[in-house]
This record gives C-alpha cells, structure tokens and sequence, in this order.
C-alpha cells in the first residue's frame, strides 16, 4: 500500500462558505473530522447527510456512535436510515452490509 500525502482545508477555514442549509459528508472513514471541524458552519444548517459504519473500514475510522454523538452534541439528531440493511421491505439479511449505512440527521427545534 502506498500513501500519497493530499492537502486538505478545515470545512470551517473555507471562507467561501457564507451559509449552509445542509451537507452530504462521504469522506472515507473522515466524517467525524468533518464534523468536528466545522462547527461554525454547520450552526446554521438544517441537516446533515453522512456516511456511518459500524464496523470500520479504514484506519482509525470512527464508529457510527462516535459520529452521531458528536452530532447529538450539536443538536442534531437522526432522522433518516438508508442503505441495504435497513431495507423494511424485505426480510433482514444477516449478511447485510452494516458498514456503509447512511445516516441523516436533522436539527432539533
């Protein structure tokens, strides 16, 4: 396996967001940090979309409770599964991709 070294910026350091209504994160095991470090941003949305895994995929990926208390502490709370295992219309799959679950969360009122 190789790394390659890539530059990044804090969602909260981007100054050409003004205003967010809502956000998708699919950032590969990096959701958290996402989160984490864009509070300031992420006051005024109304909802968030993420990626969530409950057994991790990557190094160091955080787990679905680590994300949606973070979340929960930002007044977010889920609202929405998605994703082949929470699929109500058809009989559970024990086989079913659990890592890889979407997840939303919408601000508490």
């Amino acid at each position: 396996m190789k790394e390659i070294p890539v530059s990044t910026r804090r969602l909260d350091d981007i100054a050409e967001i003004s205003a967010m209504d809502f956000l998708k994160i699919d950032a590969q095991g990096s959701e958290l940090s996402v989160v984490r470090h864009g509070h300031r941003c992420l006051m005024q949305a109304v909802a968030i979309q993420t990626e969530v895994s409950f057994v991790p995929l990557y190094h160091d990926q955080p787990t679905f409770g680590e994300i949606d208390n973070e979340m929960r502490r930002m007044d977010f709370v889920r609202a929405l599964w998605t994703g082949e295992a929470f699929d109500l219309d058809r009989q559970p799959d024990p086989r079913a991709r659990l890592r890889g679950a979407g997840v939303g969360g919408q601000r508490r009122v």
